[in-house]
Formats: C-alpha cells, sequence, structure tokens
C-alpha cells in the first residue's frame, strides 16, 4: 500500500479518502480529540472567519476535489448544490464511454 497523501492546515492533517476524494481529518492531535472536518469546509470557516449557515455547502467551482483555494470555493444552498451536481451526472453519462458502460451494466463514474 502507498502513501496516502497528506495536508497539515491549522493543527489537523488532513488525508484523501479515496471513497469520497475528499481530503478529511479524523483526528485533532493538539486536542488528542477524534473529530470529522473536510478541509474545503475548514479552510473556507478559517479563511471568511464566518460559519457554514445550516443548509449550505462549499462548493469546488471546477470540480477538483484537490483545488483546494479559495478562488475555487462557492458556497450554495442545498437545493443549488443538488442540482449543479445533478446536471453534472446527467452531462457526464452523455459521454459516449459512459453510454457504453451503461449498455453492458457497468458503472463507471
Amino acid at each position: 500500500m502507498g502513501i496516502r497523501p497528506r495536508i497539515l492546515f491549522n493543527g489537523d492533517i488532513y488525508y484523501r479518502n479515496p471513497k469520497t476524494g475528499y481530503y478529511e481529518a479524523s483526528y485533532n492531535h493538539k486536542t488528542k480529540k477524534h473529530i470529522c472536518h473536510r478541509l474545503h469546509r475548514e479552510m473556507y470557516k478559517f479563511y471568511t472567519g464566518q460559519e457554514i449557515p445550516q443548509g449550505y455547502h462549499v462548493h469546488h467551482k471546477d470540480g477538483n476535489k484537490d483545488n483546494n483555494t479559495m478562488e475555487n470555493f462557492e458556497l450554495l444552498s442545498n437545493s443549488e448544490h443538488s442540482r449543479r451536481h445533478g446536471k453534472e451526472t446527467a452531462e457526464r453519462w452523455k459521454r459516449p464511454e459512459m453510454q457504453d458502460a451503461n449498455a453492458r451494466g457497468s458503472h463507471l463514474l
């Protein structure tokens, strides 16, 4: 098994979750407590000085979960976030390779 990429931010070590693609921290080394933080959300709160309102998501504008820069973040409501991802998913399934995979019964995402 290879070394997992990691990022240190504000005292927490974030590892890429292979299932979600997000960088996540599960343990705070300063406080010695278990946590569940996603890097992009913590960066947004840190640099804006604001909490994320309930019912909102920090969205990666370019869809790249490795691009954790403030310029790539936007705050979206649940409905807008779902609408955008629904559109992205629909567009993905229009690609020829996905049409072929669907015809074969494969689920390549």
